[in-house]
């Protein structure tokens, strides 16, 4: 059996998403976003990060990660060229130096949820946004871009598991069908 390497799983990850957009699943990208705010504000807590919503949560802990990505040569290049805003691609770069860090025992201490997965989940479900006049923009909706505290004490927003994000979707697609 082979050693799982998250950092070699996180590459694959990002290297085979389709960014083909997929607006059918607009509802769960809205979730997966907001899953994405919510623990990215329980890390900006715990580091005192101010960078708030989108940082290297690995700069943090390790100064050393491009020394250890050095291994992957054309890894920068290729994220690059990532067909998506510069938002994305640079979530895509932090997901890979999470996946650095993740296992070491001063990051684990912390027990906050996994920063980037949902927003590489919304990726690769067909999901892109961006951020403009104070409000995030998916697809044909759009949200306000809450302050922190708005995020700090709620529940998960959504199960990151493709039966309850295809639920999320196939409810608002009933609901939208009584509206016609």
């Amino acid at each position: 059996m082979k050693d799982f390497n998250p950092v070699e799983t996180a590459i694959k990850r990002i290297l085979t998403i389709n960014w083909e957009q997929n607006d059918s699943r607009q509802e769960s990208h809205v979730a997966l976003l907001q899953e994405y705010l919510r623990r990215i504000t329980l890390w900006t807590d715990a580091l005192d990060a101010e960078n708030w919503p989108f940082f290297d949560i690995a700069e943090f802990f390790d100064l050393h990660s491009e020394i250890e990505l050095a291994r992957f040569p054309d890894l920068k290049q290729q994220l690059m060229k990532l067909p998506c805003p510069n938002t994305m691609a640079l979530t895509c770069e932090w997901y890979i130096h999470w996946a650095l860090i993740m296992d070491r025992p001063e990051v684990v201490q912390l027990a906050l949820p996994a920063p980037y997965d949902p927003l590489i989940l919304m990726y690769e479900r067909g999901g892109s946004f961006y951020s403009e006049h104070g409000c995030f923009h998916i697809a044909y909706t759009r949200f306000p871009r809450y302050a922190p505290r708005h995020y700090r004490n709620l529940s998960p927003i959504v199960e990151l598991i493709e039966e309850a994000l295809d639920k999320v979707d196939a409810e608002a697609q009933k609901a939208e069908s009584y509206l016609e």
